[in-house]
C-alpha cells in the first residue's frame, strides 16, 4: 500500500524511519528533496504507520517530523490479508466479479413439497460461500478454489416448503475482507 508525505523541502541525504505498528521498524537513507512542496512516495506493509522524518544518514540528524498514516491500495488493487502475513495490496477479484448461477427444480412446487439447489461458479479467485436460508439443517460453507472453469455444486434438497421463498447464496472473497460479497439468489413458488 501506498502513503504520501507532502511538503518535504530542501532536504539533502535524509531519512525516514518507518514503524509499522507491528514491531517491524524500517529506514530508507538517501532522501533527497530540492526545491519546495516536493512529495516522498513510500510503500507500507501495515496500516496504520507511524512515519518519522530525519536530517542526514540513518537518522543521524535532527528529527524533521512525525505523522502517522493509513495505507490505501491504489486504483485496481484491495487489501489482501491472510491472517498469517502483513496485508499486502493485490489484483482487486471484484473487478471482474465471479459468475455465479443459482438454480431451483422445478422453481413451482406443491405445499409440502422439496426443490433441488444446483449452483454453478466460475471465479479466478478463491470463494467461500453460504446459503443461510431454504435449509434444515443448515448446508455446509462451500468452499471454491479458483478455476478459470465452471465448477458445479448440489444438487442440494430444501427443506419442506409451504409457501414462496428466496433461496441465496452469498459468497465471500477469500482473503478480501474489506470486498462486498457476490450474491445471487432464486425465487421458489409454491
Amino acid at each position: 500500500a501506498n502513503a504520501t508525505w507532502s511538503g518535504v523541502t530542501n532536504m539533502t541525504d535524509g531519512s525516514l524511519t518507518l514503524d509499522d505498528g507491528g514491531g517491524v521498524t524500517t529506514e530508507e537513507s538517501g532522501i533527497n528533496s530540492n526545491g519546495s512542496n516536493n512529495t516522498i512516495t513510500l510503500t507500507l506493509s501495515g496500516s496504520p504507520a507511524l512515519l518519522e522524518l530525519w536530517a542526514g544518514p540513518n537518522g543521524s540528524g535532527d528529527k524533521l517530523d512525525d505523522q502517522t498514516v493509513s495505507a490505501t491500495c491504489g486504483a485496481g488493487l484491495a487489501e489482501y490479508d491472510d491472517g498469517i502475513n502483513p496485508p499486502t495490496c493485490e489484483t482487486d477479484p471484484s473487478v471482474t466479479p465471479p459468475g455465479i448461477t443459482i438454480e431451483a427444480v422445478p422453481l413451482l412446487i406443491r405445499s409440502g413439497d422439496k426443490a433441488d439447489v444446483t449452483i454453478d461458479i466460475t471465479a479466478d479467485t478463491d470463494l467461500i460461500c453460504n446459503i443461510p436460508n431454504g435449509f434444515n439443517p443448515a448446508l455446509p460453507d462451500i468452499t471454491h478454489t479458483a478455476s478459470p472453469s465452471v465448477q458445479n455444486y448440489g444438487p442440494y434438497r430444501t427443506s419442506t416448503t409451504t409457501s414462496s421463498q428466496i433461496v441465496t447464496i452469498d459468497c465471500a472473497y477469500v482473503g478480501f475482507p474489506g470486498l462486498p460479497n457476490a450474491t445471487e439468489n432464486v425465487r421458489i413458488d409454491v
